[in-house]
């Protein structure tokens, strides 16, 4: 077992795993976080997987949701994702345990490989490290920032040149990465992410972990490789992961400007007000359904119950963030070139 640890704002994250290659997906992908140093931090989050072991989680009577199951202490909730069993365990205020395990049996391997070769897109491999990494690392750490330290999400990217942050709100698929990647090459841009922007009332706050590239989209895999900003972590049979180079990363900053992203024939930019970024906020983060209140860690309520109504405060942080700002629609034709947003007016 080999164990590799990360401080992601402020909570550390210590990862055990018996498997070479998820725990070097799992580094390649938070390289930014990773530190051998002890570290200040609020919430420690201790992580055990184990591959190919048999079965030490064991499901309560009690059921609180499909697959998800909470013991008579409330202290331990054990789950049944269809590829790998997990166990949260409540370890006091400040510390989680989490535990997965991978079974193994032959016939689960020969339906993974009859899978294999008759799916085009299907994966085993990668589909069970992405879930893994979501499910049981990713999703607890955001749920932590949500209702601990007051850290909330937005399906965002965002750049900045140390005057002006850009924040692009949308949907997948609509061109926040893509609108990013060209704002950075530009001399002296930062990025904050181009999926997770983490947020609170005053600032947004970067969080980069991989830029999952589709092998069909070959320009942008040659732009990746070519480009000093990017390093090859992982490869999929459907997906190539590249992580961003620290040297570019944002520190957390005020920002300037927010855009909601579409896709139209031309490009345009038309004011909106705050109250409808915020909804179209709320909208797209309900859509996506990518977040720590879509994932087995929302869950996590039944052990660290914050008797607040997060949602509210939520709402009430994105609000102090946004009112005062200068929002706007930006309709993109992606094959136009882009419009230089740092010299347009407000």
């Amino acid at each position: 077992m080999n164990t590799c640890v990360f401080l992601i704002y402020d909570v550390k994250v210590s990862l055990t795993t018996n498997n070479f290659e998820f725990q070097n997906f799992v580094q390649g992908t938070l390289q930014n976080y990773r530190t051998g140093k002890q570290l200040d931090h609020k919430f420690q989050i201790d992580i055990y997987i184990d591959f190919n072991k048999e079965s030490q989680i064991k499901k309560s009577k009690f059921r609180v949701g499909n697959g998800v199951f909470l013991d008579e202490t409330n202290k331990k909730i054990a789950v049944q994702h269809k590829l790998f069993l997990g166990e949260f365990t409540k370890k006091g205020n400040h510390n989680l345990k989490v535990r997965g395990e991978v079974p193994s049996t032959i016939r689960n391997t020969f339906k993974h490989v009859i899978k294999s070769a008759a799916i085009n897109n299907y994966s085993y491999k990668e589909m069970l490290f992405h879930q893994l990494y979501r499910e049981l690392v990713l999703m607890p750490v955001f749920w932590i920032l949500r209702h601990k330290f007051e850290k909330y999400l937005m399906h965002a990217s965002a750049v900045s040149d140390g005057k002006q942050t850009l924040v692009f709100l949308g949907n997948d698929g609509v061109g926040k990465t893509t609108v990013a990647l060209k704002f950075l090459q530009k001399e002296g841009m930062s990025f904050f992410g181009d999926n997770f922007l983490l947020y609170d009332s005053n600032e947004i706050h970067p969080f980069v972990d991989t830029l999952r590239v589709n092998k069909k989209d070959t320009s942008a895999i040659k732009a990746y490789k070519l480009s000093s900003l990017f390093k090859k972590v992982f490869e999929g049979k459907t997906r190539v992961h590249y992580n961003f180079s620290k040297d570019n990363i944002s520190k957390s900053a005020v920002p300037t400007h927010f855009y909601v992203l579409k896709q139209s024939d031309k490009n345009n930019k038309t004011p909106i007000t705050s109250v409808q970024y915020i909804n179209y906020t709320l909208a797209i983060n309900d859509y996506v359904k990518e977040f720590d209140k879509y994932s087995y860690a929302s869950n996590l309520i039944f052990l660290y119950d914050t008797k607040v109504n997060v949602e509210k405060q939520e709402t009430e942080s994105l609000l102090k963030l946004v009112s005062t700002k200068p929002c706007a629609l930006l309709s993109l034709n992606k094959d136009e070139e882009l419009f230089d947003l740092f010299n347009l007016d407000n």
